[in-house]
């Protein structure tokens, strides 16, 4: 832009004093257009520089701020763990590792939740705490977590929960996520606190466990033995016998069987419907009301429902 305002401006004073003036004079005008344009170059260059620096100082920290953000979920995309059977080898060598740490009263559980809850766990230490076996399923927490999906990590510490056979155990969950957040595995530690327990009796002041801290988890060789838990717990929510339940009191039964991730096991609607009495098309019906599915709670008739055992109907 300069050079050509530069041939411009020369041009003119070549072509209006060439015929009329002296040499001297064109020198003189020439000179004086010279000095006018390096003037005005030295103020643009200076308006430049400062527009450039203001630019720079009012953008620069939110574009690092931006490019910073990327960057970071990128790389965390890049190490975020894509399923577990590709880590299985080395996840298996960790819960050797602290099962040898920390010995025999504690167990460590591996569950691959992409696969059928019924056979989650991959890889167990110890498994004479719970008594379960790689291929057995997970547990009703496990459940609730898959249906309800927490906003953070979801993961859940020192927890107290009771066996089959009547021992304490003190338990935390990991949860592993893939690059977009969804649950994809767990890693349990159940401790048996059985012995301490007991010594509690006699120094009950120095070790006392609050009863509200007390959660309920079924660890399950057979997924049998969650249909009945969850089963047994939903009689409690409606204190009735089946025989006595209204439709309401089978819908509030439905709606904490689904908050409870009961239908994302395989073979629960028809286990749903031999414990309440009704039709697969009634059970598809109530679960519509209690999720606010106003197009299934209202279906006419039953020859347009396809009921799809063992997964999260919608």
């Amino acid at each position: 832009m300069y050079a050509l305002f530069h041939i411009y401006f020369y041009s003119i004073i070549y072509t209006r004093y060439s015929y009329h003036a002296t040499n001297i004079q064109i020198y003189c005008h020439f000179l004086h257009g010279c000095i006018l344009i390096n003037i005005m170059e030295y103020f643009s260059t200076a308006i430049l520089i400062v527009c450039s620096r203001a630019i720079y100082y009012l953008t620069a920290p939110r574009l690092s701020v931006i490019l910073l953000k990327e960057f970071r979920i990128n790389y965390m995309r890049g190490l975020a763990m894509k399923n577990i059977q590709d880590e299985l080898s080395n996840l298996k060598r960790l819960l050797k590792m602290l099962a040898a740490q920390f010995g025999t009263k504690s167990e460590f559980v591996l569950h691959d939740l992409r696969k059928d809850y019924r056979h989650t766990i991959v890889a167990i230490e110890n498994k004479e705490i719970t008594g379960r076996n790689i291929g057995d399923g997970g547990t009703n927490l496990g459940l609730e977590v898959l249906r309800n999906p927490p906003n953070t990590e979801g993961d859940i510490y020192n927890y107290f929960s009771q066996t089959q056979d009547g021992r304490m155990l003190r338990s935390s969950t990991l949860y592993f996520r893939d690059a977009d957040g969804r649950v994809i595995g767990s890693l349990c530690i159940n401790t048996d606190i059985t012995g301490y327990l007991n010594a509690q009796q006699a120094l009950s002041d120095l070790a006392m466990m609050p009863k509200e801290t007390v959660v309920e988890e079924v660890y399950a060789n057979n997924v049998n033995d969650l249909f009945d838990f969850f089963i047994e717990q939903s009689k409690k929510i409606v204190d009735k016998s089946i025989e006595e339940m209204t439709m309401e009191d089978k819908i509030e039964v439905v709606r904490y069987l689904d908050k409870k991730g009961f239908f994302l096991i395989t073979h629960a609607g028809p286990r749903a419907c031999d414990y309440l009495q009704i039709s697969k098309y009634t059970l598809y019906k109530y679960l519509g009301i209690v999720r606010g599915d106003e197009d299934t709670a209202k279906m006419p008739n039953e020859t347009d429902v396809h009921f799809d055992e063992g997964k999260i109907i919608h």
